[in-house]
């Protein structure tokens, strides 16, 4: 029996066979008429199905950063609420509060300030210089009776933190006084000992009143210096 070779099929579109049927000849026909009409299908819910069967199998996806996280907020026990914010989201308030002024000392201070100190003075002035001084030495007597504190001594305490911030920013401060990390300006400025004990006893403001004020003020304990450090 000799075997056929039959023409291979070939897959159309609606619009093909749409064009190639209205090419026909009546003889082709069987007379019957035809009508096409496109059906969307719905593949929504087949697409939905075939996820819900896959998604056993499928790992986990991981959340993009700063998307669909809900905030959370923690009270602690003195009443405060603590917010989670999103991460990598700014918020308006960040926005708002970015800074657009140019960067540098202005034209004012380049003309009116003219040494170290009075540099160092435009932020951290006598009376707030006066003010830490009085209450790290109220809050040191309270173990040691004749401990005692300067103002001149103060200013050199916090000259060492802005000079190992750039000089040596990693690794603990006492550091600064060892062989191997020894900076030489610190130590010639005050003793380790020293340094040690004026930032055990470190106040700004006074024990004996923070109750009461922080009632009203949650930061009552660095507050008055804060606000003047922004001021200046």
């Amino acid at each position: 029996m000799a075997s056929v070779s039959l023409p291979r099929r070939k897959n159309l579109s609606a619009q093909q066979a749409l064009a190639l049927l209205q090419e026909m000849d009546e003889a082709d026909s069987d007379g019957g008429e035809v009508s096409f009409v496109q059906q969307a299908t719905d593949t929504s819910s087949e697409e939905s199905e075939k996820e819900t069967e896959q998604e056993p199998n499928m790992p986990p996806q991981k959340r993009p950063r700063g998307t669909g996280k809900p905030s959370q907020s923690h009270t602690a026990k003195d009443s405060t609420v603590w917010v989670e914010e999103d991460i990598g989201m700014p918020s308006a308030e960040a926005n708002r509060s970015c800074f657009t002024a140019q960067a540098g000392p202005t034209e004012s201070a380049k003309r009116k300030i003219t040494s170290v100190l009075q540099s160092f003075l435009c932020l951290l002035d006598v009376g707030m210089l006066q003010t830490i001084r009085e209450c790290t030495v109220h809050q040191a007597r309270r173990t040691e009776p004749d401990w005692n504190l300067s103002v001149h001594e103060l200013m050199a305490f916090i000259s060492i933190l802005f000079v190992r911030a750039i000089m040596c920013p990693v690794g603990a401060i006492v550091d600064c006084w060892s062989e191997g990390f020894l900076v030489p300006v610190i130590k010639e400025t005050m003793p380790r000992d020293r340094f040690i004990s004026i930032m055990q006893h470190l106040r700004f403001d006074d024990r004996d009143t923070r109750a009461e004020r922080v009632k009203t003020d949650k930061f009552a304990a660095i507050s008055d210096i804060w606000t003047r450090f922004n001021e200046n």
